[in-house]
């Protein structure tokens, strides 16, 4: 981790996030792209908790532990896991089931579009 690419937008990036975190008492949640590319970039390297969102099955698991390697190599220890899209407490459980205890901080129920296209009309 870390290592990755150094073009000119992921230096800025990097640069802008270690300010704001590291310079100024101040609180940022950033939604960053799914994946790996800002563990491998270093982008995510000045932050205090990586939160994790992982989805009901094997890619999204892999693609998670992956994060946690990754993030541990750059030097981030607190993690959060949440689950989303999840449907039954079957689901809940197998994630839960697949990282170490006290990672997962709960679950995002699954809300399926309407006919307008937008989420469940109980989710805000």
């Amino acid at each position: 981790g870390g290592q990755g690419c150094a073009c000119p937008e992921n230096v800025l990036l990097r640069s802008l996030l270690s300010e704001i975190l590291l310079n100024r008492d101040e609180a940022v949640v950033v939604d960053m792209e799914a994946g790996i590319e800002h563990l491998g970039r270093g982008t995510a390297r000045a932050i205090d908790t990586l939160v994790i969102v992982v989805e009901p099955g094997e890619r999204s698991v892999a693609t998670a532990r992956t994060i946690l390697r990754l993030a541990g190599e750059i030097g981030l220890h607190s993690f959060a896991v949440v689950g989303n899209k999840i449907q039954n407490q079957e689901q809940r459980d197998w994630i839960a089931g697949q990282f170490p205890p006290g990672l997962i901080t709960g679950p995002i129920p699954f809300a399926p579009l309407n006919e307008n296209g937008d989420g469940d009309s109980m989710c805000p």
